[in-house]
């Protein structure tokens, strides 16, 4: 959900204080390892990034590339299994799928599961034939549809007239009501009943934007209110769907640059998934007025999180409208820095629009200032430890480097849309022996698999554009 009101009290005053120091962070609150430069594996130029991957069931290294896909969350809009099979085609892995609560328990201890049957299922069954990973996410936005918005049901609302902050005041009132808590948890139960054993989930979102009302600061509200509820939701998931990655989010305020201080959570295979919006971009007509270096501070900011808590970091939300100033800038520069960091995300999201967020113009055709930078190389699956990759999208040079792992034999997949950044066709070159590594390509799944030597301990790849 998009993070963009008018607010008051708590929220009003956590935002006031980002606008007032720029949204900076620590200039010390770095993604790197400090001893990697000493590592006879590192780069002279470039210390590595440490870092709890995702993983398959392989145990190879993944990196989780893809879109939101909003609808569901408002009752139904109407996804078709072409819309999937374009994600992919872009080269994305994964699908972040918001539903709401409303739909799922309509009244109190009422359960309608025909959302689920009529509505959700199909669509997970669309993402999954076009080869996408799915999460589906707990949706809020602007709380519930008592404020116009989306996410907890109506009759949890307070009758109030709280005007343009009663999404606020809703959400603040919510956690007086322990009741309320325990109807959550039942109705998570019960999506992860309905998908129970269903392989086609790949992770489920507890909580879109967490959200205590003014209550809303992180040490006012992750440990105390939020940690308490996730620990409930995860047990309650897991006790009929284990094999997925669960996905927590830090406080709604977190993705105007505000930390995460939740303590770590006692479970295995969770992801920390962070929303990232500096500068209140989320608003869709804010322009990229911040600059690179805010944008990589936040960034470097939620690597470290992550890090610290032994959790993989999967960016759950960003975006910017397509009509705000440096929109075109704002992509170039964060899908850099996420190679760089070795970030996996979600965009927000796959829409049609001619002015906002869309990644498609509202008579279906992609808009070239996202999909340009969003398409492009990367490593899906690195048998091995991967430990970097990057691509120049003026020069169109993909690199990727990994070093062996125990029990697996070295090869790496590589999304490479060739006919968008390669049409003359492409050459890969390995640092390995020539002779002892070879490689294909399958033109279906724009997959490049690259077969390493066992016998040297790292590699380094390179995609380039055929000569002539």
């Amino acid at each position: 959900g998009l993070f963009a009101a008018v607010a008051t009290g708590g929220i009003a005053v956590a935002l006031a204080l980002l606008v007032a120091c720029g949204g900076q962070t620590d200039s010390d609150s770095s993604g790197w390892d400090d001893d990697a430069a000493d590592d006879d594996t590192a780069d002279d130029d470039h210390d590595y990034v440490e870092y709890v991957p995702l993983t398959d069931p392989e145990g190879r290294t993944i990196i989780a590339r893809g879109a939101n896909y909003m609808g569901m969350e408002f009752g139904w809009f109407h996804h078709e299994p072409e819309d999937f099979q374009r994600m992919a085609s872009w080269g994305f892995n994964v699908v972040r799928l918001p539903i709401a609560w409303s739909y799922l328990e309509p009244e109190p201890g009422v359960w309608d599961e025909s959302y689920l049957v009529d509505v959700v299922e199909p669509v997970v069954g669309y993402a999954h034939d076009a080869g996408l990973m799915v999460i589906l996410d707990m949706h809020q936005w602007k709380w519930s549809p008592c404020c116009g918005g989306n996410g907890a049901p109506v009759w949890t609302c307070a009758d109030i007239d709280g005007g343009d902050i009663e999404w606020i005041i809703q959400a603040d009132l919510f956690w007086d009501h322990p009741e309320y808590l325990d109807h959550l948890v039942a109705t998570w139960e019960m999506v992860a009943e309905f998908f129970s054993g269903d392989d086609r989930i790949w992770a489920y979102d507890l909580f879109n934007e967490p959200n205590a009302g003014f209550s809303s600061l992180p040490p006012m509200c992750e440990n105390q209110l939020f940690r308490p509820l996730f620990v409930r939701l995860i047990e309650a998931i897991r006790k009929h769907h284990p094999e997925p990655y669960v996905i927590v989010e830090p406080s709604i305020v977190n993705s105007a640059g505000l930390p995460f201080v939740m303590d770590p959570l006692p479970y295995d295979r969770i992801i920390y998934s962070p929303h990232l919006y500096p500068g209140n971009i989320a608003d869709g007509r804010t322009g990229y007025w911040f600059g690179k270096g805010m944008l990589e501070s936040h960034i470097q900011m939620r690597v470290n999180e992550a890090n610290e808590r032994g959790m993989p970091l999967l960016i759950g939300e960003t975006g910017i409208g397509s009509a705000a100033d440096g929109a075109e800038a704002y992509v170039r520069d964060t899908t850099e820095l996420f190679d760089e960091y070795l970030v996996s995300f979600t965009w927000w999201c796959y829409w049609r629009d001619d002015d906002g967020m869309g990644l498609l113009n509202r008579a279906g055709e992609e808009k070239d200032l996202f999909i340009k930078y969003l398409s492009r190389p990367y490593p899906k699956a690195t048998a091995g430890v991967l430990r970097s990759f990057s691509f120049d999208v003026d020069k169109k040079v993909f690199t990727v480097e990994f070093e062996n792992k125990p029990d697996l034999s070295p090869e790496v997949e590589i999304f490479i849309p060739a006919d968008r950044h390669y049409p003359n066709g492409f050459v890969v070159e390995c640092s390995d022996e020539e002779g002892t590594y070879s490689y294909s390509f399958d033109e279906d799944t724009q997959t490049l698999t690259v077969v390493c030597n066992p016998d040297e301990p790292g590699h380094r790849i390179t995609v380039a554009p055929r000569s002539g």
